[in-house]
């Protein structure tokens, strides 16, 4: 999965933008908690402050990553781009529509990529539970 997280993500970044992509991706703790709560691998009590913070750092990541989505800013010309966005920008560019059609395959390829990194973390908790060593597992992952 650690392969398929960064191949998806590197095609959703080209497909949309490398500041969508990375502000998106700011989702990968909240999906891992999530995850985690399904897998009954993490507990939740209401009752207990320790899991409030849980819940409220979840939800404040997701806003803040949608916040970040929403916000697009002011344009920003460089010497080297003088002209070139405001002509895409204005409809003028090849094909509006082929254009929003690649943002969303760009975007759900991002959050698929999330589901498969936090995917991944499940999978390395679970196995550091029966083989401990750490360094030894992270040198199995990066050779295979």
């Amino acid at each position: 999965t650690s392969v398929i997280d960064q191949n998806l993500y590197f095609m959703g970044a080209k497909l949309t933008s490398a500041g969508f992509a990375t502000a998106l991706v700011n989702i990968l703790p909240a999906v891992t908690f999530v995850l985690a709560l399904l897998l009954r691998m993490e507990k939740v009590r209401l009752r207990s402050l320790h899991s409030q913070a849980k819940i409220a750092g979840t939800v404040l990541t997701v806003a803040g990553a949608v916040l970040m989505v929403l916000y697009h800013g002011p344009i920003v010309q460089f010497p080297w781009t003088k002209g070139q966005h405001h002509a895409t920008a204005s409809g003028q560019g090849a094909g509006g529509a082929a254009d929003a059609r690649d943002w969303l395959n760009g975007t759900i390829m991002v959050i698929i990529a999330c589901v498969a990194w936090a995917c991944f973390f499940i999978l390395q908790s679970n196995t550091l539970r029966s083989y401990p060593a750490e360094l030894s597992l992270t040198v199995l992952i990066c050779g295979m």
